[in-house]
Parts: structure tokens; C-alpha cells; sequence
């Protein structure tokens, strides 16, 4: 494979990267240190770079970058690997995957977008989810992951977003894709004992407040942020620092976000439905390296193994957040991540899942015994993947019967 192919050396310097001329002096210099670690197949150094001002700089860039930390290289085929769907199986959540991508793209596609091409981006937005969904038929589609696939349609083109989307599906979204919610309802309980020890005057503030819950977060995990920013730039820079980062990053960017609007938030009332109302506005003025930089500081000061020793919260051996170092990261370069672990993971992550008894206070126990959680986070819903979340929840423990 020649060096233009893969995506490092001089192939690329020629025909991927921004051109210097047009860039800042920091910017030059930092596209020299990607292009340089793509050369080198220095992945590490590709992981502390999207942590930094800028993360990979460009789409351009990231079309190379993102692939190889996420180890699925364009020259291979797309429909190579194994398989556990038949071609051509009609995946048992088509008909809500196209209800999702029709209302999907407009905002974050410019304003005078044409009708014919926003139909042909659906429809190959469409392709993309299904074509993950038909390989990998054990995975259970939610609402929200059309969002990152719309993230990957954009930026990478389709049949590289493929290849990466079903990487993403596999090691940084597979405990959402389970039969229940019950796994992303376990992380995003993290979230208050992190925010306990980030900023103890919140964690005072909001244990005041009778019955909250972190529901307010739920679409900021589920959809890597993608469903609540309206700008793509900003989506795709914090995607450089998760995809970079363990699985669980979006709860420490949750905290992040929270934290920057302490000053506001302290001055609210500590009332159930204004303070939920209020967290779950995601604030349009977010500073995207301020954000990053805070939930690198939070993960450094407390990473997954300490967070859920203080939230006396196990995510299990299992969990694509327990595993990350040995599903992805710490493969070579060149080497591919294994598509047939997963499903054999996954099943035994709903086995801890459905076996473990959460702790007292915990987020599903708490849930279970407050059936008013649902018709506030109905009511205060910002988005129509928590909506949408109420139901299936109020469903699934009997209140909607």
C-alpha cells in the first residue's frame, strides 16, 4: 500500500492537508505535527493532538486521522469482515431509522440546501445506519444514532463513514445498543458524583432539588453532542477529542458544560422542573476548547475505574468503557480492530447488566420507584430523542401500560 493510499507521508501532504499559505502560524505548525504522527504511525500522539487548540484542524484532515485512530483504513473494502446478518435482511429497526433520517440534517446543512440534495444525503444517510444494522444485526438501533451518522456522512463521505460508523457502533456506542437503556442510564449516573467532587457548591445545589436526575443530559451522551450544537465545525471538534478519547468522554464533557454555567445555575431556584428546564438548555455561547480542556482535566483527576468507585456504580467488564484499551486502543496502526468480539461482549454486558443490582440511589433504582420522572422529563424534554426516551422508559417499567 503506497503512502498516498494510507494516508501518511508525502502522498498525503500533497492532497490532504489544508494549504499552509491559508493557515495561522499554529495552525501550520500543527498540521505538520498530524501529517508527521500519520507518517509515523504514532497513534498516541494522534490522541494527545485532538486533545489541543484546533483538535485535527480540518475536514480534509480528519478524513485521514479519523480512520486510522478508529482503525478502519479507506483502501479496505467496506463489506469485508464478518457478518451476522444475511445480505439483503431488512434490519428489525428500519422503519424507525427512516422516520429519524427524515427529519434528519437541516441544522446542519446551510440554509438554501436544495431539496434534491438533501433527499440523496438522507438516503445515503439511510444507507450508511442500515448497512451497520444488517452486518451487525445484535446491535439495537437508538434514536440519537442517526445524529452521529449524520456527523460521519459529512464529514468523511459515505463509504468511509461506513467503515468508521460501524467502528463507532463498536467500540464507543455498543453499551446503547443493547435491548434496554439500562447501560446508558448506568453512565450518565456517573455524572453527580463526578460533578461531587469537580464542584461540590453544584453537587450541593442540585441535591437540594427534589427528584432531579441527570436526565437533561441523556441526548448530549447518546448523540456525542451532535443533536444539540447547530454547528457542524463545532460537532466535529468535539468528535476529534472522542473518538480520541475512552467512551466514556461525553459524561466528563457533561460535567464540563454544567460547570461552566455554575454562576447561572446557582442563581436559580432549586425547583424540580425550572432547574431540569434549565440544565437541559445546552448553552448556545459554549466555548468547544474550554469544554475539552475542563473534561480532560475532569478524566486525568478521576478516569472511568475511580469514577465508578465513587459512584459505587459498576459499568462491567464487558462495558466498551471497561475494555476501550483492549478493543482499540492500544492496536497498531495498521491493524484492524475485531469485528466478531463485539457480540459475544455485548451479550455478556446485558448479562451484567440485567443480573447486577444498582446501589441505593442509583439512577435505575431511582427511577423504578419515581414514576414521576417520566412525565417531568416528557414535559422538559428539549429534544425528540428524550421524548422519545420517556416512552420507552415509562414503558419498559410499566407506567405507559
Amino acid at each position: 500500500m503506497t503512502d498516498a493510499k494510507r494516508g501518511g507521508g508525502e502522498g498525503f501532504r500533497k492532497r490532504g492537508g489544508t494549504n499552509p499559505k491559508r493557515l495561522t502560524k499554529h495552525a501550520a505548525a500543527k498540521q505538520r505535527q498530524i501529517l508527521d504522527a500519520l507518517a509515523n504511525q504514532d497513534l498516541e500522539q494522534l490522541r494527545k493532538l485532538a486533545g489541543t487548540r484546533g483538535g485535527f484542524l480540518s475536514n480534509a484532515l480528519r478524513r485521514e486521522v479519523w480512520p486510522a485512530l478508529l482503525h478502519c483504513r479507506g483502501d479496505s473494502d467496506p463489506n469485508s469482515g464478518s457478518s451476522d446478518g444475511a445480505d439483503g435482511d431488512i434490519p428489525r429497526d428500519a422503519v424507525q431509522v427512516e422516520l429519524d433520517v427524515n427529519r434528519s440534517l437541516t441544522h446542519l446543512l446551510p440554509p438554501n440546501t436544495g431539496g434534491k440534495r438533501l433527499a440523496r444525503m438522507r438516503a445515503d444517510l439511510s444507507g450508511l445506519i442500515i448497512s451497520v444494522l444488517q452486518k451487525h444485526p445484535y446491535l439495537h438501533y437508538y434514536q440519537g444514532f442517526h445524529d452521529v451518522a449524520t456527523v460521519c456522512l459529512l464529514v468523511l463521505k459515505p463509504v468511509l463513514a461506513a467503515r468508521c460508523l460501524e467502528s463507532l457502533a463498536l467500540f464507543y456506542l455498543r453499551d446503547y445498543m443493547t435491548p434496554t437503556l439500562q447501560s446508558a442510564l448506568n453512565q450518565i449516573h456517573l455524572l453527580f458524583p463526578l460533578l461531587s467532587r469537580a464542584s461540590p457548591p453544584i453537587h450541593t445545589f442540585l441535591t437540594q432539588v427534589d427528584g432531579l436526575l441527570p436526565y437533561f443530559c441523556l441526548s448530549w451522551v447518546i448523540t456525542w453532542y451532535s443533536h444539540n450544537i447547530n454547528n457542524a465545525e463545532r460537532i466535529a471538534r468535539l468528535f476529534d477529542f472522542m473518538i480520541a478519547s475512552n467512551p466514556l468522554m461525553p459524561i466528563y464533557i457533561a460535567a464540563a458544560v454544567v460547570i461552566s454555567r455554575k454562576d447561572l445555575l446557582l442563581e436559580e431556584e432549586p425547583e424540580y422542573s425550572s432547574i431540569h428546564h434549565f440544565l437541559s438548555q445546552f448553552p448556545a455561547n459554549h466555548n468547544v476548547e474550554h469544554l475539552i480542556k475542563q473534561a480532560q482535566s475532569l478524566y486525568n483527576s478521576y478516569p472511568p475505574h475511580i469514577l465508578q468507585k465513587i459512584a459505587r456504580q459498576r459499568l462491567g467488564k464487558a462495558s466498551c468503557v471497561t475494555r476501550h484499551a483492549q478493543d482499540i486502543e492500544r492496536l497498531p496502526f495498521a491493524e484492524h480492530s475485531d469485528g466478531n468480539r463485539p457480540k459475544n461482549l455485548i451479550q455478556r454486558h446485558i448479562a451484567d447488566t440485567t443480573t447486577s443490582t444498582a446501589p441505593s440511589g442509583a439512577l435505575g433504582g431511582r427511577f423504578a420507584s419515581n414514576a414521576r420522572q417520566v412525565a417531568w422529563l416528557a414535559a422538559f424534554a428539549a429534544t425528540t430523542a428524550i421524548a422519545w426516551y420517556a416512552l420507552e422508559i415509562g414503558a419498559q417499567y410499566g407506567y405507559l401500560a
